[in-house]
C-alpha cells in the first residue's frame, strides 16, 4: 500500500518568452488584415517570436532554470521537474537543465 505521506510540492516556477515582439500592427503590414480584426477574433494583441535557431526545448530549459533559481534549488537536489508548454508536455528537458 502506498504511503499516505507522499506528496508533491511546487517550490518554484519559471517562464521564458522570446524577446522579439510581433504586434497586430506588424501583421497589418504583412497581411491583408487589421489589428481590430485580429484582436476581436482571437483576443491576441501581440505575440513573441523565437529566432529560427531557438527550439521550444531551448525555451523550456530557460524556463526550467528560472524555476530552479526561484525555488533556490540546485539541479542535483531536485527530485523532478515538470515542464510544459501550452499544447504539449515536453520530454527530455530534465537532462538539459543540468547542462
Amino acid at each position: 500500500m502506498p504511503s499516505s505521506d507522499r506528496h508533491a510540492v511546487l517550490t518554484g516556477w519559471g517562464a521564458h518568452a522570446p524577446a522579439h515582439v510581433v504586434t497586430n500592427a506588424d501583421l497589418e503590414r504583412l497581411l491583408d488584415t487589421t489589428d481590430e480584426w485580429i484582436s476581436t477574433r482571437t483576443g491576441v494583441c501581440e505575440r513573441r517570436w523565437a529566432d529560427p535557431t531557438t527550439s521550444t526545448g531551448d525555451m523550456a530549459v530557460r524556463a526550467g532554470r528560472a524555476a530552479l533559481t526561484r525555488a533556490d534549488v540546485a539541479v542535483v537536489h531536485a527530485r523532478g521537474t515538470l515542464t510544459a508548454r501550452v499544447r504539449t508536455v515536453l520530454d527530455a528537458v530534465d537532462g538539459r537543465l543540468a547542462a
